[in-house]
């Protein structure tokens, strides 16, 4: 044997010198009895060579390896197409092949994984593949979800909407006489008159509209009648009820002035009227109006007319919406509540989020995308009411330190923008 032979593989002669390679062809003719790539004769298959591409029976000597077809073009495809053979710069290359005809809609599959933009499939056992054709390469086909289904369910909102409907017209005083009543201060407390709320105000009929100018009594008398119209409204609700009473008062002082400046806002712009209209018939507008009322909404007009009335003319706001937006404005914080009242306060929000969203999809809205962003502009639209009813506490404030305007004690305490007092725990045994 020359030192070459003693020192390479015969396997492997033939990919250093490829010109010095024979091409055998056997045809089982006049030819010597078949033998292995390395030289051996195979008797594991009756005499029969074997493809060391893919496995199969070979039909010759194909660049020193047994193959089953010629090398041509330098590949080599079997008949399960699934191998392939590429000998470039005296190296070899095996390479698994993608199926042609490989249904890719209708494979059974078992479990995906996702890699480099393409998807693998396990075929399950329930309905194997042959070992051949694994992994099935395939391209991602990507396809958007479907819209949501359009909700059918209204009867949260009516069942509110008739609630306000009660408490709008509750109204057994035919007689308007409301001017008069502002002459007699109240100071009484709170959790008093929350529960007998005729006696801040008589129920007289409510009418928002521009009747006259507003002044600091028509201001006082259109508070008061907010103030019963508003204990009536929180009475009606059913989850307001389940509170116990110290988180019933607790969450009424915390949301009536949000409650007047959202009810003032929507029925002043159901009136159109391009200011803030009160239930007695008097009105301010944007421009004009009495000195005190004027310098008592300086700061909070501009924010008013363009972050709170201008949205309900754009959205076309229906008394549908206002009242659930109004119910998720009332039970959007359980800050110091009992935990069944943060319970309770927090199963009432996501009742009224739904609803709200449900209404605006299936009577506002063509997709729930656009039902989506209407909550979310209503929801920017109570921010606007937040900073307001800090401004106009700070504003009852300052009004009634210089004597602009006399506000009783029940409305300065309602106003109040300290935290209420808490008593000292008992001193420790």
């Amino acid at each position: 044997m020359n030192e070459r032979g003693m020192l390479v593989d015969p396997r492997l002669d033939a990919f250093f010198k490829m010109e010095q390679v024979d091409d055998y062809k056997y045809d089982g003719v006049g030819t010597s009895p078949p033998s292995t790539s390395n030289g051996i004769q195979d008797t594991s298959n009756g005499g029969r060579l074997i493809c060391d591409v893919c496995g199969d029976v070979a039909f010759g000597k194909h660049y020193g390896i047994n193959a089953l077809f010629g090398l041509e073009d330098n590949i080599h495809v079997n008949s399960a197409s699934c191998k392939e053979l590429t000998i470039s710069n005296g190296q070899i290359k095996r390479k698994r092949m993608r199926p042609e005809t490989i249904d890719k809609t209708t494979q059974t599959v078992g479990k995906m994984e996702i890699q480099d933009d393409y998807e693998f499939f396990e075929i399950s056992q329930e309905n194997p593949t042959p070992p051949g054709l694994l992994p099935v390469k395939v391209e991602r086909i990507s396809t958007p979800p479907s819209d949501l289904p359009v909700p059918t369910d209204g009867a949260i909102g009516s069942a509110v909407l008739e609630i306000e409907k009660a408490v709008f017209c509750n109204c057994p005083v035919a007689v308007d006489n409301s001017i008069n009543a502002t002459k007699t201060p109240i100071t009484l407390p709170f959790e008093y008159v929350f529960r007998q709320p005729e006696l801040v105000c008589n129920r007289y009929p409510m009418r928002f509209a521009n009747t006259r100018v507003l002044t600091p009594e028509d201001l006082i008398d259109g508070w008061r009648r907010h103030f019963t119209y508003y204990s009536d409204w929180c009475h009606a609700m059913e989850e307001f009820r389940a509170l116990c009473a110290e988180d019933q008062i607790l969450l009424a002082k915390k949301k009536i002035i949000l409650h007047g400046w959202l009810v003032h806002a929507y029925y002043s712009y159901r009136s159109g009227c391009n200011g803030i209209c009160f239930a007695n018939g008097a009105a301010h507008l944007a421009e004009g109006g009495h000195p005190s009322i004027t310098e008592f909404y300086k700061e909070c007009m501009p924010r008013y007319l363009n972050y709170v009335i201008y949205p309900m003319h754009n959205f076309q706001m229906d008394d549908t919406e206002m009242v659930l937006v109004k119910c998720i404005m009332f039970f959007s914080n359980e800050s110091g509540l009992s935990p069944a009242g943060k319970s309770i306060v927090s199963a009432a929000r996501e009742k009224y989020l739904s609803a709200l969203y449900n209404y605006g999809r299936s009577l506002k809205c063509t997709t729930s995308a656009q039902a989506t962003l209407r909550i979310a502009k209503f929801m920017i639209m109570l921010s606007a009411i937040t900073s307001l009813t800090h401004l106009m506490n700070e504003g009852v404030h300052v009004t009634s330190l210089f004597n602009i305007i006399e506000f009783d004690e029940l409305i300065q305490a309602t106003h109040k923008t300290t935290p209420p007092q808490h008593s000292p725990p008992p001193p420790m045994s």
